[in-house]
């Protein structure tokens, strides 16, 4: 079996501090690992931060792993700079499964060698196991104080979908379950599909896209990562960064984007297209509760329009075109 690649994309800005030791954590939860059968791809998103180079290179000089470092030119973001870490593990390390793990994150210490395991015996396209939300002290978080969003991945989680055909529990209530640092996939997946390089909810569309394929998934609940929510009334840093409002239209357009990826499969698996539409319309209905119940409702009436036409007319298409 080849070696597991860590794919992580990294931007701190030079004087962020905090950024710097939460990176050094993330580093430290590979380094620690009980397996030693990795390796780890760094994509720093033109951070030009001397601190964060020195970081790495102290990082690579301490382990015997393979640590390969890819500086992008220009800032890409998340997406793009993990489609290019995928690429490397591909052509670099003749990778079969990337792991996922940002910057701020934490990974369990066994995830390698409990995600070997299940390679060896399973083969599953995809690997993933439940968060632990934390804030800036490394502090669990109490589930009643987060987002409404994060609380339904969570309790889907309880019931957490396994094998091929998840998309049926994803459209039909639960949406996406996998965090992105709690999930492996298998390479020539993870190459079919890459990551939107949309500056925000880049990995919505990759979830869908992959559970509406027809993917496999397996779930593990030993592995939990370490998910990082620095300021609880802001939200992930994405959210706080940008603010609810643009953080909320790409998080609608990237749904929209992934569902209608996802179609085609659906019809290819024989389902009938008025079943096909009523899924849209109950996923869409699930998006638009979420964001009432976060109080953010400045994308409903959109939502509400554009579903209005939808159930109107005769296409299975959802028109993306509202959202950009």
């Amino acid at each position: 079996m080849s070696e597991l690649a860590f794919v992580i994309p990294v931007f701190i800005r030079e004087g962020d501090t905090a950024g710097l030791n939460q990176f050094k954590k993330t580093l430290n939860s590979i380094k620690q690992q009980t397996s030693e059968k990795w390796s780890v791809i760094i994509i720093d998103d033109n951070s030009q931060n001397d601190e964060l180079s020195f970081l790495i290179e102290v990082f690579t000089k301490c382990v015997k792993q393979k640590v390969i470092l890819h500086h992008n030119q220009e800032t890409k973001r998340p997406g793009a700079s993990r489609n290019i870490g995928i690429k490397i593990a591909k052509e670099a390390l003749d990778s079969e499964y990337v792991m996922f793990i940002d910057a701020d994150d934490i990974n369990d210490l066994k995830r390698v060698e409990e995600t070997k395991n299940i390679i060896q015996y399973s083969h599953p396209d995809v690997i993933y196991s439940h968060f632990i939300p934390i804030d800036s002290n490394d502090l669990e978080i109490n589930i009643s104080k987060l987002s409404y969003s994060i609380q339904h991945i969570m309790l889907a989680l309880l019931s957490p979908p396994s094998g091929k055909n998840i998309w049926r529990e994803m459209l039909l209530g639960k949406a996406y379950v996998n965090l992105t640092s709690s999930t492996t996939v298998k390479i020539d997946l993870a190459m079919k599909f890459p990551f939107s390089e949309d500056i925000h909810c880049e990995d919505v569309c990759t979830w869908l896209q992959y559970g509406m394929y027809g993917a496999s998934y397996y779930y593990t609940p030993n592995i939990p990562s370490l998910y990082r929510i620095p300021d609880v009334k802001a939200g992930s840093i994405s959210r706080g960064y940008i603010g609810n409002d643009r953080f909320n239209h790409d998080f609608v357009r990237s749904v929209i984007r992934g569902l209608n990826t996802g179609i085609p499969f659906l019809l290819k698996e024989g389902i009938a297209p008025e079943y096909i539409k009523l899924l849209m319309i109950k996923y869409m209905d699930l998006v638009e509760c979420t964001l009432k119940q976060d109080g953010f409702i400045n994308e409903i009436d959109k939502i509400e329009e554009l579903m209005i036409r939808y159930k109107s007319e005769s296409t299975l298409y959802l028109n993306e075109s509202v959202f950009t």
